[in-house]
């Protein structure tokens, strides 16, 4: 998320310039900020060229047994319900059709991303798991932030709810840009009490384009680059 009281993925790591000033950030995983994310695995070997379905049906990668001739052809399917996070009010409303097993893979270390950082604000319990999942600026972003809601006794409540509207990968697969649309409304920053802190941004949507960075086989968060919008 944002550093306004409702930014988004960008406010959660950029919130955290903006977010010492502002009020929000988000993402985590639908477990601890110190535990792994529990994402359905895929097999990087899988075809590419496989089908998908609309945005919250299951996006499908790999050859057929059918189209094989090899029954244990691998696939790997995933849907926006999966990568939600129900424990943490963590909910993706639409992800891309046709996606390749890269792609997907792109998109799952993005969503581990986002859910954690959300999860970090929720919990303020520590973010030695969530900092590999980011680098630069964005990283340096998401300290400040989390400093800020540890010396202020804030965390953030309610639910966090994000749709990826696109997963691209560069020409030898070492950078891929995702492009998403969070909706912060139903989200808000309290003090220990649970008293809403005062929101200093009236954004409630954020439209973000994402640049990761494949660092030895793992994808993490580069920059963003964002800013509000009326809807998604």
């Amino acid at each position: 998320m944002s550093a306004s009281s409702a930014s988004s993925q960008r406010g959660l790591a950029v919130a955290a310039t903006a977010a010492l000033a502002a009020s929000l950030v988000a993402c985590s995983s639908g477990q601890n900020a110190g535990s792994e994310a529990s994402l359905p695995s895929y097999n990087p070997s899988a075809n590419p060229s496989a089908s998908a379905g609309p945005s919250g049906a299951p996006v499908s990668t790999g050859a057929s047994s059918a189209a094989s001739g090899d029954s244990s052809a691998a696939t790997a399917t995933i849907t926006a319900e999966e990568l939600s996070q129900p424990d943490i009010e963590y909910t993706v409303t639409g992800i891309p059709e046709d996606l390749s097993a890269e792609q997907v893979e792109v998109l799952k270390a993005y969503v581990t991303y986002d859910a954690r950082t959300w999860q970090g604000a929720r919990e303020v319990s520590g973010i030695e798991s969530i900092e590999p999942l980011m680098t630069g600026t964005v990283l340096d972003n998401y300290r400040s932030f989390y400093s800020e809601l540890q010396s202020s006794g804030t965390h953030y409540e309610g639910s966090y709810t994000a749709e990826v509207l696109s997963v691209d990968v560069a020409q030898g697969g070492d950078e891929a840009t995702v492009q998403t649309c969070s909706d912060y409304t139903r989200m808000k920053r309290v003090d220990e009490t649970g008293q809403e802190v005062q929101r200093t941004d009236g954004s409630t949507y954020e439209l973000d384009q994402i640049v990761m960075s494949n660092v030895g086989g793992k994808w993490i968060v580069l920059s963003i680059d964002g800013g509000s919008v009326e809807t998604c």
